[in-house]
């Protein structure tokens, strides 16, 4: 953070490693701006990105070749490189403003969630005291931290002083059970597809042995593979939470308590604490009446603050 000037706006090529951690950390407390990218995003989505946004800094791998033009190398972070621009915009940006993500999850999208402090933190708190995140406890990082959902679990993790295991192998190698076994680890979030690799894979009780829950969000697991999840984790006194969120409430909106997982298979559960949900009819009264069709309403401290499709939105409320 010594490197960085404050009220600045950072790209971050993240990976799942110590620097995008410690990065996000030192944009937090030089009350700068950040957006989170993916370390493998093309040059031309790059670029489209830099001309759009006019970041201050780009933080990247030693070993990415991309050619960052009117960047200068100010610094090194161990296997990061700080770039700094050599013509810098003025930029106005919203005092309240910390975190720019990807609607789609997709990398070099121009358009991006404004995330408040206040949004990161409530969100994050929320979560925290639902899944009843503790100091001991030990997680495993099996999505990409410029998702909202793999940003989300580190966030939680980091808020409660617990450990994080930074992994960047999937579950078809032997070297991520082994970082699973010996570091005990008790929680991992997934999405369907993580699931369905599991069940492929066969689950085997000797890899879970550490484990207390693991929750499922980015969309709808098929029930067949979802049940024979749930019987497992059943039988291992293991909780399979189901979570259902979106980029624009930051991370996560709703939950549904492994004990239920089996009897209300489908449902995406209750809100979050802090968080409301309203069912509403086309002339925007509350449906409160089963097995009616409506649009479902999310209120909370974790709204974003809107879009940002270049570096002037950066200034709105």
């Amino acid at each position: 953070s010594k490197n960085i000037n404050e009220n600045s706006l950072i790209f971050l090529l993240s990976d799942n490693d110590y620097e995008s951690v410690i990065s996000i950390i030192s944009a937090f407390f030089s009350h700068s701006v950040i957006m989170l990218l993916n370390a493998n995003i093309h040059q031309k989505s790059l670029d489209k990105l830099i001309s759009l946004y006019k970041p201050d800094y780009i933080l990247l791998n030693k070993n990415k070749k991309l050619k960052v033009e009117k960047f200068n190398n100010k610094s090194s972070f161990n296997n990061y490189f700080i770039l700094e621009t050599s013509k810098a915009t003025k930029k106005n940006l919203n005092p309240k403003l910390f975190l720019l993500q990807s609607t789609s999850g997709s990398t070099g999208s121009p358009k991006n969630v404004r995330i408040s402090y206040e949004n990161l933190i409530s969100n994050t708190n929320s979560i925290i005291k639902d899944l009843n995140i503790v100091e001991n406890d030990v997680t495993i990082t099996t999505l990409p931290m410029n998702y909202v959902y793999g940003l989300s679990i580190i966030n939680t993790h980091l808020m409660s002083g617990s450990k994080i295991i930074l992994n960047k192998h999937s579950f078809f190698e032997k070297k991520f059970w082994r970082e699973f076994l010996f570091n005990k680890v008790n929680n991992f979030g997934g999405v369907p597809f993580t699931y369905e690799i599991l069940n492929k894979m066969g689950l085997k009780k000797e890899n879970f042995e550490n484990l207390r829950y693991s929750t499922v969000a980015g969309g709808h697991l098929n029930d067949q593979t979802k049940k024979k999840i749930i019987e497992f984790y059943e039988k291992n006194n293991i909780s399979f939470i189901s979570m259902y969120g979106a980029a624009e409430a930051t991370a996560r909106m709703s939950i549904l308590p492994g004990k239920f997982s089996k009897e209300k298979i489908n449902s995406i559960g209750f809100p979050i604490s802090g968080g409301e949900f309203k069912l509403l009819d086309e002339k925007n009264k509350i449906i409160d009446e089963p097995f009616v069709d409506g649009e479902l309403i999310y209120n909370g401290k974790n709204v974003c603050m809107g879009y940002a499709r270049n570096f002037n939105d950066l200034s709105k409320e």
